[in-house]
């Protein structure tokens, strides 16, 4: 609210865990527990999470300008604990499920409310964005806007803030 005064356009990011949410952490939230190993419910929840959040920012007139489906999502969302420490196997099968069920749901809000919403996908690091968002899209994730990619050079070296701006200008030459 404090921003829509000030004039600013507004991103929101669904984590989508109870805690920070990284390339290396991906945990389910625990109210989501019971149902993370069953994909057409977990699906459903997160659907509905994601419209019915946008849903009641609406209401008060603070649907966001940009949505932002995870949060450095290099293995995926929305992982069971066992998952989320078994290390960096990407089940694309699940997750397209999962990111088309979230993209869906805010193309749902935005067709309900006639109110246009970018949506993002985020990746952590630049060299990861150059292989992963090819990845996105040949597993059928293509309903998203921008590809967003994190750099912090105590992660992400060697690669350079040069080399960074070449994977951003072949993403953009690309997609």
């Amino acid at each position: 609210q404090r921003a829509r005064e000030r004039g600013m356009r507004v991103l929101l990011d669904f984590h989508l865990s109870d805690n920070w949410a990284d390339p290396g952490k991906q945990r389910v939230p625990d109210a989501w527990l019971p149902v993370v190993d069953n994909l057409p419910l977990l699906t459903d929840s997160l659907y509905n999470y994601i419209s019915r959040t946008l849903f009641d920012l609406d209401q008060e007139g603070l649907l966001p300008e940009l949505v932002q489906i995870g949060n450095e999502t290099n293995k995926g969302i929305l992982l069971s604990p066992e998952e989320d420490n078994a290390g960096w196997v990407i089940d694309w099968d699940r997750n397209s499920q999962l990111f088309n069920a979230a993209i869906q749901a805010v193309r749902d809000v935005e067709a309900l409310t006639g109110k246009n919403i970018l949506i993002a996908i985020h990746i952590a690091d630049p060299a990861d964005a150059a292989w992963l968002a090819p990845e996105f899209i040949s597993h059928g994730v293509t309903g998203f806007d921008i590809i967003g990619i994190s750099y912090y050079w105590q992660y992400h070296k060697p690669v350079t803030i040069d080399q960074t701006g070449s994977v951003i200008a072949a993403l953009i030459s690309t997609y």
